[in-house]
C-alpha cells in the first residue's frame, strides 16, 4: 500500500507556488500572436477568393471566339465582383477603339437588367466620353475616374438619350454617378 500527501509551503506565497503573473504575460503573447495568425490567414483567404474570381474571368476570357463574346467576359467579370462583396454595380464594358473614327466599340453587362450589349458609340461629342478617351488612348495602365452629382446626372442622362447606347431607367432616380475606366 502507498500513500501520500503533500502541503503547500507555509513560507511560500500564491505567486510562487503558481506564477500567475507570469501566465498571465504568457497567455496575452499567446493570444496576440494567434490574433496576428487569424488576421494573416483571413488576408490569405481573401487573397485566395480574389485569385479565384480572376481564374473564373480569365477562362470565359481564354474560351472567347470573337469579339462578340466579350459581353459574357464583361458579365463574369460583374458577377465575381458581387461575389466578392462588391455592390451597386451598374454595369461593366470593355472598349475597343477606333481613334481614326472617332468611336470605340462598347461592349457591356448590365446587372440590375441581366442584358448584354454591344454598341458603336461615339466618343467626341461631349466632354466626360472625350476625358474617358483621352485617357484610355495614352495607353496601358491608364485609368479614369468621374463622378457625376445633382442635376449634372440628369444632364447626362439627356447626353445618353441622344446617343445610341442603352438607356438604364436607373439613372432616373440616381443622384450621383462614379465611373471606373
Amino acid at each position: 500500500m502507498h500513500s501520500h500527501t503533500s502541503a503547500p509551503d507555509s513560507q511560500r506565497t500564491d505567486d510562487e507556488i503558481w506564477p500567475v503573473e507570469e501566465l498571465k504575460k504568457r497567455t496575452a503573447v499567446l493570444e496576440k500572436s494567434l490574433d496576428e495568425k487569424i488576421a494573416e490567414l483571413e488576408i490569405k483567404n481573401r487573397e485566395l477568393e480574389i485569385q479565384a474570381s480572376l481564374e473564373k474571368v480569365r477562362a470565359i476570357a481564354l474560351s472567347m471566339k470573337a469579339p462578340e463574346g466579350m459581353p459574357e467576359v464583361c458579365k463574369t467579370i460583374s458577377l465575381q465582383l458581387q461575389s466578392l462583396g462588391m455592390k451597386e454595380i451598374r454595369n461593366v464594358q470593355t472598349a475597343i477603339f477606333y481613334e481614326s473614327r472617332g468611336i470605340y466599340m462598347n461592349y457591356e453587362y448590365y446587372a440590375r437588367h441581366h442584358k448584354t450589349f454591344i454598341t458603336e458609340t461615339v466618343y467626341t461629342n461631349h466632354e466626360v466620353p472625350k476625358a474617358f478617351a483621352a485617357k484610355m488612348l495614352k495607353g496601358k495602365g491608364e485609368f479614369y475616374i468621374t463622378h457625376i452629382k445633382g442635376k449634372n446626372v440628369r444632364e447626362w442622362l439627356a447626353y445618353q438619350k441622344t446617343t445610341n447606347v442603352f438607356i438604364d431607367h436607373f439613372l432616373e432616380k440616381a443622384r450621383s454617378l462614379n465611373y471606373y475606366w
